[in-house]
């Protein structure tokens, strides 16, 4: 169920009244994002050097967000994925991206795209453990500023 997550209950959040918990969506990004750091931080400093530490932060960052937030970006993915691909017109798009099962489309979109977050985390992990920080803050910086607009937007 997208937003099953600690963090969706946490605020209340209802798939009936998305409206209503709309203004809580940058915070609990904030809340996501600043575990993922402290996954990507422990996890430097309590694994030893090898050429996979770069690896496993970025599985353990992607595993903390996913847990925290119940795979609502994933899920999200798949459904656009099956929509798009599964769907010759906009009625039978709809109808794929409501369907709670996945296809062959949501499963490839989101393989590829956990695959390209943690290789593109243990790049930067092994060029500078600050640098994966600093990307982690930035997207949780933009995202809040972008979902602060939305939600001004949903909201009027």
């Amino acid at each position: 169920v997208p937003g099953a997550g600690p963090l969706a209950r946490w605020v209340g959040h209802s798939p009936a009244t998305p409206h209503d918990t709309a203004a809580h969506f940058p915070g609990v990004g904030s809340l996501a994002d600043l575990a993922a750091c402290v996954a990507f931080a422990v996890l430097s400093l309590a694994l030893p050097g090898s050429s996979f530490t770069a690896l496993a932060t970025g599985v353990g960052c992607t595993i903390a967000t996913a847990l925290l937030t119940g795979g609502f970006h994933e899920r999200g993915l798949a459904s656009v994925a099956d929509g798009l691909r599964g769907g010759s017109d906009r009625e039978t798009a709809f109808e794929h991206m409501r369907n709670p099962g996945f296809g062959v489309h949501a499963a490839m979109a989101l393989a590829l795209g956990l695959l390209a977050k943690i290789s593109l985390l243990a790049i930067l992990a092994s060029y500078s453990p600050v640098a994966v920080l600093a990307a982690l803050f930035a997207q949780g910086l933009l995202f809040v500023v972008l979902g602060i607009a939305v939600s001004a937007f949903v909201l009027l």
